[in-house]
């Protein structure tokens, strides 16, 4: 079982399989792996999670006779290893990549020009894996310019969706040429990632994407947006995962349905 589920979520093996009489070993691996940029970012930091359910599943068929399916103790193993690096992750210093919202901002502010604010949101559904992605770009004047859903399967944790939804507006703002944006996403996780020193090291395949991206503009910036600022953003990627709107597509101007809340 212990294989299976180190093998499930997909971290990686000794050369010659974990030794069977050294613990040492073992933790050298793991703790090796951790501190290695050839394993990506997501997989070095949640083997602790992984090891942790299986101590606990372990336990559960040893002492109540119980078995927990494989796919439901990694999930579980990804899911609280998100929950705890978004409410521990560290506090960086704002810098050129990333900037940190003001504790007083609660209402959407318009970007100084040269500058387009594109505002991120995403949505997660752990039962069936599917996401929601959204982005509305909106100008010096608070005009929306335009906005964009998209629809993804198969996607394994609430960070790998928070990802997506970066690397899908990321690629819309570069082929649509806006040389100048704000990207506002409700995910503290990602700013931090974007903002830490390490970010330039990621061995991800996603945040490598991403900063390629992002290298393609002339300025740019990822900040925080709590879900007041980001309310429309939200509630568009919400419609995927919530009413099954799937369809994707990117178009001029701002929903009809939530002008009124783009507006206030």
């Amino acid at each position: 079982m212990t294989v299976q589920a180190w093998e499930l979520a997909k971290l990686p093996t000794p050369r010659n399989r974990f030794s069977h009489s050294s613990i040492f070993l073992n933790l050298h691996h793991l703790l090796a792996c951790c501190d290695s940029n050839k394993t990506e970012f997501v997989m070095r930091r949640t083997f602790p999670w992984v090891l942790w359910h299986i101590w606990k599943a372990r336990n559960s068929f040893v002492f109540e006779k119980t078995r927990q399916s494989l796919d439901s103790l990694v999930e579980l193993a990804q899911n609280e290893a998100d929950e705890w690096f978004i409410a521990n992750g560290p506090m960086h210093k704002t810098n050129d990549l990333s900037q940190r919202i003001d504790p007083q901002y609660h209402k959407w502010r318009q970007p100084t020009l040269p500058f387009i604010k594109c505002n991120i949101g995403c949505s997660w559904a752990i039962a069936n894996k599917n996401c929601g992605v959204a982005w509305i770009a909106r100008d010096h004047r608070g005009n929306t310019v335009l906005h964009g859903r998209r629809s993804y399967s198969k996607v394994n944790s609430q960070l790998e969706a928070e990802l997506l939804s970066l690397l899908w507006a990321t690629e819309n703002m570069s082929s649509l040429r806006f040389s100048h944006v704000i990207f506002e996403v409700f995910s503290r996780m990602i700013v931090d990632i974007f903002g830490s020193a390490n970010f330039f090291r990621g061995d991800d395949t996603l945040v490598q994407n991403i900063q390629a991206n992002l290298q393609q503009f002339a300025a740019w910036r990822v900040m925080f947006a709590p879900e007041i600022c980001n309310t429309s953003a939200l509630r568009i990627a919400r419609s995927v995962t919530k009413d099954q709107r799937t369809q994707s597509y990117i178009v001029r101007g701002a929903p009809s349905l939530l002008r009124s809340v783009i507006l206030s």
